[in-house]
């Protein structure tokens, strides 16, 4: 999965310079934050940039470590585009090559998609490995819809990134993003009622059939406290513990990179951009980015 990603030749800067400017770039942003009547451009755009400048800035090593961070990011894009391609919309698509942190042959590739399906089976093609099978985005989609599809796409980009060698705390903030997608899914189970089992992920803080357990019937009383464990708070929907969870991980990587610059330091800036990002678009939009990002939040 690693290939999706744009593979740069260029040597970067070494690892201190970029955790000078990033923490630079902190102190400004911290600064600009809370700031009323400044005019309001897209702010997804302008966050694309910047996650561009990150990457080319980081030297090779740098790159290779928290290249699934940025990948993480930028399925949400992609993922974004075959959404629009479903409603006859190419303007995804074409977005993918500006500021592109995709591999340019993947982009160029999905670009000369007609469908979503055909779009799917170039997917498939670009993640099938030697001696393994395709991952079927294609059969999925067409047996079980987008939704299906998208989980599949992240599940695989989670199995993923479980397989890789990782350094204590990029390992630990996969598995607190791993938390968060086996919470929504289990709220949104059991908010709708759902026939089917979700799909529940390992590697986070509970193994699949004890999150699964979860959703037993006289098990609410339990799947509450549980969701308070990682919230902090009683509030139950999936928007505001998913919320309230990623607002824990900010502070959480906050602490630590005031005494341990790297890693964390990237990581909380990386993690922050999004989410400030993220409330900026629902500002801008009205709601709209909420819609488009719901998998992910």
């Amino acid at each position: 999965m690693h290939r999706l990603l744009l593979d740069l030749t260029t040597a970067g800067y070494p690892r201190d310079f970029l955790l000078a400017r990033l923490h630079g770039r902190r102190q400004r942003r911290s600064r600009r934050t809370g700031r009323m009547g400044e005019p309001l451009t897209d702010p997804w755009s302008t966050r694309q940039k910047e996650l561009c400048w990150i990457y080319k800035t980081m030297d090779q090593k740098t790159r290779r470590e928290f290249g699934l961070c940025f990948l993480y990011f930028e399925l949400r894009r992609l993922l974004i585009a075959l959404r629009r391609l479903a409603g006859q919309n190419r303007e995804g698509l074409e977005q993918l090559e500006r500021e592109p942190l995709l591999n340019r042959q993947l982009v160029r590739s999905l670009q000369g998609a007609a469908t979503v399906v055909d779009a799917a089976r170039r997917l498939d093609a670009a993640l099938t490995e030697k001696n393994r099978p395709a991952p079927r985005l294609e059969q999925i989609f067409l047996e079980q819809g987008g939704r299906k599809m998208e989980e599949h796409l992240v599940n695989l980009f989670f199995c993923f990134s479980l397989s890789r060698e990782h350094k204590a705390p990029l390992r630990h903030f996969f598995a607190q993003l791993i938390d968060l997608q086996n919470l929504l899914a289990l709220l949104k189970a059991q908010r709708w009622e759902l026939p089917e089992h979700p799909v529940l992920l390992p590697g986070g803080t509970y193994t699949p059939p004890q999150w699964q357990a979860l959703l037993r019937p006289g098990q609410e009383l339990k799947l509450r406290q549980t969701v308070k464990r990682f919230s902090g708070s009683a509030e139950f929907s999936a928007e505001s513990v998913e919320h309230a969870v990623s607002g824990r991980i900010l502070r959480s990587l906050h602490r630590q990179a005031r005494s341990v610059p790297d890693p964390f330091l990237i990581l909380y800036y990386l993690w922050a951009g999004y989410l400030q990002t993220r409330n900026l678009g629902l500002q801008h939009w009205g709601g709209e980015q909420l819609a488009a990002w719901e998998r992910f939040g």
